[in-house]
């Protein structure tokens, strides 16, 4: 979906665990949470960093 979107013209921001990153790839735009690889199938640490990191993101849009 991702690449889809970058592909059709969107600008696009991938958040991710770690770099590289398929993710990373398909977006114009990534950034490293620095979370780390998951280990366990619950995904609380990279779920909780990526919904800061969007509110950083979104702290820097002008208003």
């Amino acid at each position: 979906m991702a690449d889809a979107a970058t592909r059709a013209g969107a600008a696009s921001i991938a958040l991710t665990n770690t770099l590289p990153s398929p993710l990373a790839d398909a977006c114009n735009h990534s950034l490293d949470i620095l979370a780390g690889p998951e280990n366990a199938v619950a995904a609380t640490k990279s779920y909780v960093n990526s919904i800061v990191a969007g509110l950083a993101v979104l702290m820097t849009l002008p208003r």
